[in-house]
């Protein structure tokens, strides 16, 4: 048990010095691959829990009486996320087992996941050629 400690307070020190020397978006497929489970898991719950903090942040700024209705009122009920952590993990997992993916953004992939597990939108083949050639440009590297 001490030992699975350690190992995850490793973990959760390695991802935020990282985060701190270089930018959280910036992380890719490339390491996605190459972290452990505990790693993957921390950095998404990270990201369900920021990403539900900015949407009661925004409500709070522009419409604080809505906050109370936070489920019940359909326009603040879509910014409910409805994809598991560990769903957003078997769907991050699997757009990396594609290579052509790898140089996608962990930020970018994770998006993906949502849009197809909640069926906002279909990412074609298409689609990703497009965001494998803008976020290798942006790299200033080859699609």
């Amino acid at each position: 048990m001490l030992q699975r400690l350690r190992l995850y307070l490793l973990g959760m020190t390695v991802v935020l010095l990282a985060s701190q020397v270089r930018a959280q978006s910036d992380f890719d497929g490339n390491a996605w691959v190459g972290w452990h489970t505990d790693i993957r898991m921390m950095y998404l719950v990270g990201w369900v829990d920021g990403r539900q903090a900015g949407a009661w942040e925004a409500v709070s700024a522009v419409a604080p009486e809505l906050r109370s209705k936070w489920t019940e009122d359909p326009r603040i009920a879509k910014l409910e996320l409805e994809v598991t952590v560990g769903q957003l993990l078997k769907g991050v997992n699997s757009f990396y087992d594609d290579y052509r993916n790898l140089t996608i953004s962990i930020r970018s992939a994770v998006g993906i996941v949502v849009d197809e597990a909640t069926g906002r939108m279909h990412w074609s083949e298409k689609d990703l050629v497009d965001l494998r050639r803008r976020e290798s440009t942006a790299k200033g590297t080859k699609p």
